[in-house]
């Protein structure tokens, strides 16, 4: 088996929400691979209306990634999850001192304002080497919190530095953060609703996941609303 990267912890995929894959994201999935294959200095970007399996994709996206990419490092958050994770300076102080971690640098030096860690968090992924190559999934760009102006993307470089890959995941159409994202000609791909059979596929592989059942009828309530399953499955649970 091959050994991860030093200094980058790996994920429990039990402790990521929606780690299953529909058929729906198959397409999308691939493309993932081949970007990671061969990174083109821009980001991609995963759009795609609430509902539609955006965690669930970039949870098996990553899944994937470190089963592939042992010797790369990889870093991600699942914006939301954490009031932490959608406050942008914290986001972007918690992304800079993992990165320095993974790659053994000093974390003595990174600043504690917003301002400044704009520019810092570009600093610390230009860490990435050759030997080394650094991947970022982002997953729910929608999620953070307007404070600081992070909504707008301006931390985000436009173009990547050389060894550099980054996935970001974010509600598209009219949403401010997909809007901001295209401003950065970033590469896309669009995941659109599930089929009512993928949908319970999705529900059913959650619900053994948290080991947990529903009755018929609440099982149809939850695809029915079509929205996040795991959230709206919380209120049906026996």
């Amino acid at each position: 088996m091959a050994t991860p990267a030093p200094g980058c912890p790996r994920a429990n995929a039990r402790a990521i929400p929606g780690a299953v894959t529909p058929r729906a994201a198959f397409e999308i999935l691939a493309k993932i691979t081949a970007y990671l294959r061969q990174p083109d200095r821009r980001t991609l970007a995963i759009l795609g209306e609430g509902g539609t399996g955006k965690s669930a994709l970039m949870a098996k996206a990553l899944a994937e990634a470190e089963q592939n990419y042992p010797q790369r490092a990889i870093v991600y958050r699942f914006i939301g999850a954490t009031a932490a994770s959608s406050d942008g300076r914290s986001l972007l102080e918690s992304l800079c001192r993992e990165i320095s971690r993974c790659y053994g640098t000093d974390q003595s030096n990174i600043p504690l304002d917003y301002r400044d860690l704009v520019p810092e968090f570009s600093k610390r992924l230009a860490l990435a080497t050759a030997e080394k190559p650094l991947v970022l999934f982002l997953d729910s760009l929608d999620q953070l919190s307007a404070s600081q102006g992070a909504r707008s993307l301006s931390w985000l470089p436009g173009e990547l530095p050389e060894h550099v890959s980054v996935i970001v995941s974010t509600r598209g159409g009219e949403m401010d953060t997909s809007k901001n994202l295209r401003g950065k000609q970033v590469s896309e791909a669009v995941l659109e609703g599930l089929e009512l059979s993928e949908g319970k596929e999705l529900l059913g592989a959650w619900l053994a996941n948290v080991q947990r059942r529903l009755k018929p009828d609440q099982e149809q309530a939850v695809l029915d609303t079509a929205t996040e399953l795991t959230e709206t499955a919380q209120e049906y649970w026996e």
